[in-house]
């Protein structure tokens, strides 16, 4: 099906306000891979010592961080925060938050909650903290921190930060529950919110929370289906695939559920559960850190005191994946891997006293082998830990372009888009209120009506959490200014031309052919002026596709317009088999042009798709 749009407008009234229209805003990245997002483009890494760095995983500018009387340090997890410039906000080993680097350092929060043995003041458990942002709120970053497995319980908790790295509010435990060291954080199905999941000690059940622009929901959404892991057990890892749909955990778990060491789970983006679990492990040994290759294909899963290793999920057969287990080839203690910008995996130094930042080389899509190198810069650096980080880039509401219309047409329903995501940012049930304007009869949807907003520019604004979009839609008393054209959509092959003339039904004035929208990059039809208005595809290096063309009235002070939608087609290619040759009186033959929407033989001038014909000649 098609439509037809008409609108009527003053020209004069269209000049004056031109210049109140708002300039389309852009994403900070419009990546589907979180690592290659800005926010997360800064890593810290620290010994325990009294300096660390920071890396810029773009350029991989190495910047030390702290040193003698103002110490920067970490052992296992760590985080970090950067702006949608990928500009360095703060970074922290769980425990304590930071800001600055050299020795301008500035400790700016002191009372995280990752878990640590008796007061030691840095997070060790192996992912420990996350980062996030919500997009709707990108002036508060969140802090969650997790238990470690040898100390006593703090549960999961949330602190809230600014910019510079103040404490907004926190600590904000969410649930009751002990949990094991993993963490990780998704998009929900709306592009919008945010997902971040742990999982318990003891009971097997993942818990889920879902952070909105408010703040985190008080209730998880429960997923009894991991492994149920206490003690050192807890140590481990869980990571999303950078798609959301899958989850993958690594636990060293060998009794009484020793399938349970490495498992995947899919994940439903829009109710916060996981289902349909492959539990593919043997008895492997111990896991320390899990990720996901950037085709969300493989699983990479880092072996204490061993190799990093991979399975292909790509089967989603567990005899499949769990034959796939393969070694990289590259050592790895208790060692943290993350993919960097470049989309390569990084490996933290493994073992306590420092060491090199190293990076895994080979194409983590496809191949079987891989060596290791040391990152520049980064020598006596490395610890355990790794940042953990999941903040996209800041969303904002984007009302799409309406009108002008006359004061008679009927209530229009208006359109809202998130820039980054492209999601429809209307959800009536949470934003009832989200339109605000003259003319506007249903904030929660978005309904503007032209009669009751009357002629005239009117202001109408879409607003969500602490972000807006703000647009401009004129009325006019329209006079009678007309153009019709016909209610049907003519198709053409590349190679022929069209007259548009007979496709006008009404028109108060003369008026001019435009084309208006194309399908693609490349060469478009042109429309040619002379005695008739040709839609001219005749040059074979047009672009087959669907072109609207707008025919446009001016009318005295006013202009109207009318579109339609014309199908520009492949040539097809002919091939009625080899010519035949047959005896007198042994039959007739067939023949078949193939399924095509009108056809002309030649030389009697059928029309069906074949012909049936025992007359010697050319066909």
């Amino acid at each position: 099906m098609f439509d037809k749009l008409q609108i009527v407008f003053g020209s004069a009234v269209l000049f004056l306000f031109s210049a109140c229209l708002n300039a389309q805003e852009t994403c900070s990245s419009n990546s589907v891979l979180p690592f290659e997002w800005p926010g997360q483009r800064n890593w810290f890494i620290a010994p325990n010592l009294y300096s660390g760095v920071v890396i810029n995983m773009e350029t991989m500018g190495v910047t030390s961080v702290g040193g003698p009387g103002n110490s920067v340090t970490s052992y296992e997890g760590v985080s970090a925060a950067s702006n949608d410039k990928g500009e360095l906000l703060f970074y922290t080993n769980g425990r304590s938050l930071w800001r600055g680097t050299g020795n301008a350092v500035t400790k700016t929060y002191g009372g995280l909650l990752t878990g640590n043995e008796g007061s030691l003041s840095n997070g060790s458990a192996a992912q420990g903290v996350i980062t996030v942002r919500h997009p709707l709120d990108p002036a508060r970053y969140w802090v969650i921190t997790t238990d470690d497995a040898l100390a006593p319980t703090q549960g999961m908790n949330a602190f809230s930060f600014d910019t510079l790295g103040n404490l907004l509010s926190g600590p904000t435990r969410l649930g009751t529950f002990r949990t094991s060291e993993g963490v990780s954080a998704t998009l929900h199905s709306n592009g919008i919110d945010i997902w971040v999941t742990c999982l318990s000690s003891g009971t097997g059940q993942f818990h889920t929370f879902l952070l909105k622009c408010n703040g985190f929901e008080s209730e998880s959404v429960v997923s009894p289906i991991g492994p149920k892991v206490t003690g050192n057990r807890e140590r481990g890892g869980i990571a999303y695939s950078w798609d959301g749909e899958y989850l993958a955990q690594a636990h060293p778990n060998w009794w009484p559920d020793g399938d349970k060491i490495v498992s995947i789970y899919k994940f439903n983006k829009s109710n916060g559960q996981l289902y349909d679990a492959k539990n593919v492990s043997g008895v492997w040994g111990s896991p320390y850190d899990i990720t996901w290759s950037p085709n969300n294909n493989r699983v990479y899963v880092s072996m204490q005191n061993s190799t990093i290793h991979y399975l292909d999920i790509s089967s989603w057969n567990v005899t499949s994946i769990k034959n796939s287990w393969t070694s990289t080839g590259v050592s790895s203690k208790f060692t943290a891997i993350e993919l960097g910008y470049d989309g390569s995996l990084y490996l933290s130094h493994g073992q306590a006293g420092g060491g090199y930042l190293k990076k895994m080389n080979g194409d983590l899509n496809t191949s079987n082998s891989f060596t290791s190198s040391n990152v520049s810069g980064t020598a006596g650096m490395s610890h355990l830990g790794l940042p953990t980080m999941f903040i996209p880039p800041s969303d904002e509401p984007d009302i799409q372009e309406a009108g002008p219309y006359c004061s008679t047409d009927p209530p229009v329903d208006l359109s809202t888009l998130w820039i980054c995501s492209g999601n429809d940012a209307e959800n009536p049930t949470e934003n009832p209120l989200a339109y605000s304007g003259n003319g506007i009869t249903d904030r929660a949807n978005g309904v503007f009506n032209p009669s009751v907003a009357g002629p005239g520019t009117h202001q109408i604004i879409f607003e969500y959490c602490s972000v807006n979009d703000t647009a401009w839609i004129t009325v006019n008393n329209c006079s009678s200014c007309t153009a019709e054209l016909q209610n049907i959509k003519p198709s053409i092959c590349i190679g022929q031309s069209m007259v548009l003339d007979a496709l006008v039904i009404k028109a108060s004035a003369s008026g001019e052919w435009t084309i208006d929208s194309f399908p693609q990059q490349g060469t478009p039809p042109t429309i040619n002026n002379d005695s008739d208005t040709i839609f001219d595809a005749s040059n074979l290096a047009v672009t087959p596709g669907t072109y609207k063309l707008k025919y446009t009235v001016t009318d005295g002070s006013s202009i109207c317009y009318d579109s339609i939608y014309i199908d520009v087609n492949s040539v097809p290619i002919l091939d009625l088999g080899p010519d035949q040759v047959i005896c007198e009186g042994s039959g007739a033959v067939t023949f078949d042009a193939g399924t095509y929407s009108s056809y002309a033989w030649h030389p009697n001038s059928e029309t069906t798709q074949t012909i049936t014909t025992d007359i010697s000649g050319e066909y």
